[in-house]
């Protein structure tokens, strides 16, 4: 069985007619058709119906299908690996972040180069659906975001962050820790995007006032959401690390007390490269060791 003949069925399956086909691997349709049935002959089973205008898997090339895909994606991992094996020149890892992760990801990433100085590093932001499709289909190495159960990945918990009430000092003034809901009715509330890891806490803290305030701003990532709030445009619920540094800011723990899990995902089908592999494990430890010092510090002050 020729990887070609696999990766020819696979667009296929990808398009609407052979023709579309051909052109997205730069054949003819005629390469693309003798491809195919040389697979077909080979396997003994008939995977496209190709009566009518439009080209269909059968029963069997349903079948097929995730296994072509899957094999296809482990030769390409194979390749990209024994690449940066042969090479040993400048090997890329690839990340994926929640914007609201970026931060503390970034440290991470900047430890690992100092001590590998060789290796590239492609950092991509985005929401979570998108970051996990990246995961699946090999544009990216592992990502960093908040834990929920993700099928076909391997999770690794790092830590847990405090999320809090972020407000203007000029807003926040007379307000006490822990801050329940009833104590901001009378400022406006800024909001993050769905999927971006924070809002099942805003969920949390309002589900116990019994509703959920309207929304004056949605905001797609932390830099906006501080902007608006230095603005004393209102309050956000968002992580307390992400205002350490801004004297304008009150940072304040609410009632109930909000947290996310943050968790580092690899796939679980696709192979890692080995500096890739060296920096997930890097990434985990590193994460993990500050997270355990930040609570020895906590008990300290306690």
């Amino acid at each position: 069985m020729q990887l070609r003949h696999l990766l020819t069925f696979v667009t296929i399956s990808e398009s609407l007619t052979l023709t579309e086909a051909a052109g997205k691997l730069h054949k003819t349709q005629g390469a693309v058709s003798h491809d195919l049935k040389s697979l077909e002959q080979e396997l003994g089973v008939r995977l496209v119906n190709r009566s009518g205008q439009r080209a269909r898997l059968t029963q069997a090339g349903r079948y097929l299908l995730p296994h072509a895909r899957e094999l296809l994606q482990r030769t390409q991992d194979l390749q990209r690996t024994m690449r940066e094996v042969g090479e040993a020149g400048h090997p890329e890892v690839r990340v994926g972040v929640l914007p609201s992760l970026a931060d503390t990801s970034i440290e991470h990433v900047e430890s690992f180069r100092r001590q590998n100085p060789h290796v590239t590093f492609s950092v991509i932001g985005a929401l979570r659906r998108e970051l996990l499709a990246g995961l699946r289909d090999g544009r990216l190495d592992l990502v960093v975001v908040d834990a929920e159960v993700d099928e076909g990945t391997v999770s690794e918990e790092v830590g847990v962050e405090p999320i809090g009430i972020v407000i203007h000092h000029a807003l926040g003034r007379g307000l006490r820790e822990p801050v329940r809901a009833s104590a901001l009715e009378d400022v406006p509330f800024l909001a993050f995007s769905r999927e971006l890891g924070t809002t099942p806490g805003a969920d949390e803290f309002f589900r116990n006032a019994g509703r959920y305030p309207p929304t004056a701003v949605v905001v797609s990532d932390q830099h906006l959401m501080r902007a608006f709030i230095r603005a004393q445009a209102g309050y956000g619920i968002m992580p307390l690390a992400a205002a350490v540094d801004d004297d304008q800011l009150l940072r304040l723990r609410t009632d109930p007390a909000l947290e996310r899990r943050v968790v580092v995902l690899r796939s679980e089908r696709r192979l890692l490269s080995p500096t890739a592999s060296r920096f997930y494990d890097h990434i985990v430890n590193t994460w993990r060791e500050t997270e355990t010092n930040r609570r020895k510090r906590r008990r300290s002050r306690a």
